[in-house]
């Protein structure tokens, strides 16, 4: 009787302590579960994070606006992030639409090239240094476009056209 009395002690310590492990469990499992979920959403607004602004997304600031120039709108603006680039493009008066007519690598003090009208129809646009041309534009629609370059550092041939 007594090994039946110390038996059944042990049988209801075990039933108690699985009742509690079990109870636990019960109460725990759905925080798990939660906090799961909640680590698997921000790792994928992180990855989405880094694919929208990653190492291959280009950032543009936009450094100067120069309005009815010769009859046209330019803008010159640095890309970075990617090809880090001085870039002037062109618009006709009040238009949106813009066309790449220079481009070309900025010394370490970001020079900001200049725009001045020759005549109607005709712009220079002048830099004193510049390490890479990557491309450049001669004519856009009826603009004609002169440069005047002081040094290229790096110069493999003619630029290629925009």
């Amino acid at each position: 009787m007594l090994n039946r009395l110390n038996v059944s002690t042990h049988a209801g310590k075990i039933d108690g302590a699985m009742s509690k492990f079990t109870s636990f469990v019960i109460r725990t499992v759905p925080w798990l579960i939660v906090g799961g979920l909640g680590l698997g959403a921000a790792y994928v607004l992180l990855a989405a994070t880094e694919w929208m602004w990653g190492p291959y997304t280009c950032i543009t600031l936009q450094h100067k606006q120069i309005r009815d120039l010769s009859g046209f709108d330019f803008e010159i603006s640095k890309t970075i992030n990617c090809d880090v680039a001085i870039n002037v493009l062109v618009s006709k008066v009040g238009q949106t639409k813009k066309t790449l007519i220079f481009k070309f690598s900025p010394p370490d003090h970001d020079a900001i090239p200049s725009i001045t009208s020759i005549d109607a129809g005709t712009v220079r646009i002048s830099a004193g240094r510049v390490p890479f041309i990557f491309c450049r534009k001669d004519r856009w629609e009826t603009l004609v476009v002169k440069y005047d370059i002081g040094v290229v550092d790096y110069r493999w041939g003619e630029p290629d056209e925009c």
